[in-house]
């Protein structure tokens, strides 16, 4: 028998304990957050949700196959709710009932960096910038790619 259990498996406590006002600690695992969640690196804390959501967030959510994601809202419509990952170019929308939780904290290198923190701020802010930056880049190297590959044929 193992020790460790999937985040799918733990989905229910982890509903529970959310719904109920508690806090979960979970160790992030996937490279869709990156930078600001490093994968199995560091541990989020996830909180029951206070104030209404808004853009920017960072959510948990649900999907329709049990598996819990962990992303950041890019818009809002009424009960629909836009999500991506801070390192990925499509984006999902579900409904508002999937969501479980908030991210509260990112835990790393034993220090606890709540979201307020300056980091998460300017990251925030700088993160539309980012993302054109990024996809300037993968266009080119794509575009490279291709040429290059053609040299060969």
């Amino acid at each position: 028998m193992s020790d460790t259990l999937s985040l799918k498996e733990m989905s229910p406590v982890i509903e529970e304990v959310l719904s109920s006002g508690g806090k979960v600690r979970i160790t992030a695992s996937g490279k869709s957050m990156e930078p600001v969640i490093k994968d199995c690196e560091d541990t989020v804390v996830i909180s029951e949700i206070q104030n209404p959501l808004a853009v920017g967030d960072i959510v948990l959510y649900k999907r329709a196959n049990g598996r819990l994601v962990l992303h950041r809202i890019v818009a809002i419509n009424g009960s629909e709710i836009t999500l991506r990952g801070d390192s990925q170019w499509t984006t999902e929308t579900v409904d508002k009932s999937v969501i479980l939780g908030i991210l509260e904290a990112v835990e790393r290198n034993g220090k606890v960096l709540k979201l307020n923190n300056m980091y998460f701020k300017k990251y925030k802010i700088t993160l539309p910038a980012i993302r054109w930056k990024n996809r300037i880049i993968n266009s080119i190297k794509i575009r490279l790619g291709a040429k290059t590959n053609d040299k060969h044929s």
